[in-house]
């Protein structure tokens, strides 16, 4: 039993040595008090139990301390904030966070983190261009950046600082034919901006390599120009067809918009053969927010977002608000006419969704966490701040994506890495600086392991885009929207399979009609009370069992809601508990044991 049990421990110490060097530690000091008697009286005894009680006695101290930390913490945490067991994620250059679980199989080593690192890997691709020549002095070199500040650029408040190199790259696109380029592709006229700072010129160290990026960056502008003319963006309806799959919400306090990506539900639909359709979606559904809903006002954001939502349903819980996407504005954002953003598309920007049921494309707020007009006040407050990485009265122009992958196994997600290959390839080069942050949600054990073990081959600034967590220590307006979703969409299905039985009746009653006047006519006599009594007595027993399924679905729903959130706050506190009362009993016990030594 006890070789058992210690083989058990080493499991779970080796599938925490990459993510936790200490729990190792930990688990084999717990498996040599568990096997003390094996090892017989004597000295050798003594220093074992006395380098296990070392271990012990700091490791209780230091998890008590993380208690009274997360403790003291809870409020910050419920007025929206991350978690004391999540830092504080850096904006990154690119959405490569995909990229990282596809990394592996690219190479190994300190040879992956390299190829990982935006600036190496630009710098490397610029160095092969021809060098431009300036008819007269080049503009000045773009100020050092430290690799620490690296990750926390903004382009909004940097952009008058690179206006002469912007000016630049429009020469050499008007020199190659380019000489205006469509609305859509650079909506808040710094797209221009992002292509040139994370395509080598801060990597620059001399006018020639600055040049060289010019070069490079034209090339990419151009490709995406192409790109975009030929790829086949979904509509509005298509879109709809996919909310259950990938939807937006927000924008949270700090003006940020989310990108929830279900991966379960997208596991089901690439098994039915649906895979480019799944990575057209979300390549969509990002085109429509980076396109269209960024460039709406946050002020109008706020009204929409309070004003389109329906009001609590019977059944207790407050259904979620919702924008969905407009055809005019998805038809501007795909041809190339988003720059002007008139009054009417932002007050048609919320409509409100069927009650209860159908959840649209872009979900905006969140039931039961209190997060209304308050938040979305705070947020529009927020955004005229230094560091907010927005422009005053406007959202963040960066994005963070929710990877939910509750329901999903190893084996499905590995059957879709070329698709998630295929969908940071397109992200990579042709939405640079929009990701602040990705969390990958709940993933299954194993998948879980590799991502970390590759998060650790990877440079600094991607690993602080990638997070690797719980639903909830994500900020409680995002996890109380995804926990109400998953409660809608519970509903939605319970509703088709309520529908489905009353629909049979109605078959078998219009059945039963038919048969009974046939045999009236044919006998030239019948009983026409009888058809009509039955007929009646179904439509109230019908009516009878849609009456007690309104009545008992609001308790059900409220009650799985309840408890729901006590499952969440169990876990929190047993994940914080239980390790810093087992480390406190066997530092006790492991001091017992050398005061009773022979």
């Amino acid at each position: 039993m006890w070789k058992f049990i210690g083989k058990m421990l080493l499991l779970g110490a080796a599938r925490r040595w990459a993510k936790r060097p200490t729990a190792a530690v930990e688990t084999a000091a717990l498996v040599l008090v568990l096997n003390e008697r094996r090892l017989g009286r004597g000295p050798r005894r003594d220093v074992l139990l006395h380098g296990a009680h070392l271990i012990f006695l700091p490791a209780a101290v230091i998890k008590a301390v993380h208690l009274i930390k997360y403790l003291a913490a809870g409020e910050r945490r419920r007025s929206g904030g991350i978690g004391g067991a999540t830092p504080l994620p850096l904006p990154g250059p690119e959405l490569d966070a995909a990229a990282a679980v596809s990394s592996l199989e690219a190479g190994g080593g300190d040879d992956a983190g390299t190829a990982a690192d935006p600036l190496v890997a630009q710098a490397a691709e610029t160095a092969t261009r021809p060098v431009l020549s300036f008819r007269h002095q080049p503009p000045p070199l773009p100020r050092s950046l430290p690799r620490a500040e690296w990750g926390l650029l903004q382009i909004p408040e940097v952009a008058p600082e690179y206006a002469a190199w912007v000016r630049c790259l429009r020469n050499v696109l008007a020199q190659q034919g380019l000489r205006s380029l469509p609305v859509g592709l650079d909506p808040d006229g710094l797209e221009l901006t992002r292509y040139l700072l994370y395509g080598g010129l801060l990597a620059a160290h001399k006018p020639a390599d600055a040049a060289r990026a010019v070069a490079a960056t034209a090339a990419r502008v151009t490709s995406s120009v192409g790109w975009r003319a030929s790829y086949p963006f979904m509509t509005p309806r298509e879109l709809q067809d996919w909310d259950e799959v990938t939807w937006w919400a927000g924008p949270d306090p700090d003006g940020t918009l989310w990108l929830h990506v279900h991966l379960a539900r997208a596991v089901v639909r690439c098994s039915r053969g649906e895979g480019r359709q799944c990575v057209q979606a979300i390549i969509s559904q990002l085109d429509y927010g980076t396109r269209v809903l960024m460039m709406q006002p946050a002020a109008a954001a706020a009204v929409g977002v309070v004003g389109s939502g329906p009001p609590s349903t019977s059944s207790g819980v407050s259904t979620p608000t919702a924008w969905i996407p407009q055809p005019s504005a998805i038809v501007k954002a795909t041809v190339g006419y988003v720059g002007e953003s008139d009054e009417d598309e932002v007050g048609n920007a919320g409509v409100p969704v069927r009650e209860g049921s159908d959840m649209s494309t872009s979900a905006h707020g969140c039931a039961g966490c209190g997060w209304r007009r308050r938040s979305m006040e705070a947020a529009a407050g927020s955004l005229g701040r230094t560091g907010s990485g927005g422009v005053a009265g406007r959202l963040d122009d960066r994005i963070r994506v929710v990877v939910v992958g509750s329901g999903s196994n190893v084996r499905q997600v590995v059957r879709m890495l070329p698709l998630f290959r295929e969908f940071a390839r397109l992200v990579q080069r042709h939405y640079p600086g929009r990701l602040r942050a990705m969390y990958l949600v709940d993933m299954p054990r194993g998948l879980r392991m590799s991502v970390g073990a590759v998060l650790n081959l990877l440079s600094q600034e991607t690993r602080q885009k990638v997070k690797v967590c719980r639903v909830e220590d994500l900020p409680d307006c995002i996890s109380g929207a995804i926990a109400f979703r998953e409660v809608a969409q519970q509903r939605k299905v319970a509703e088709r399979g309520l529908q489905a039985p009353v629909a049979v009746m109605q078959s078998q009653r219009g059945d039963d009609g038919d048969g009974s006047g046939s045999a009236a006519d044919a006998s030239g006599r019948g009983i026409p009370g009888n058809a009509s009594s039955a007929t009646v007595g179904r439509t109230l027993v019908a009516g009878l069992v849609l009456i007690v399924t309104a009545v008992l679905q609001p308790l059900r729903l409220r009650t799985a809601a309840a408890q729901l959130q006590q499952l969440h706050e169990l876990r929190l506190w047993l994940v914080r508990v239980v390790p810093a009362l087992v480390m406190a009993a066997m530092a006790c016990l492991t001091y017992k044991s050398l005061l009773a030594r022979p």
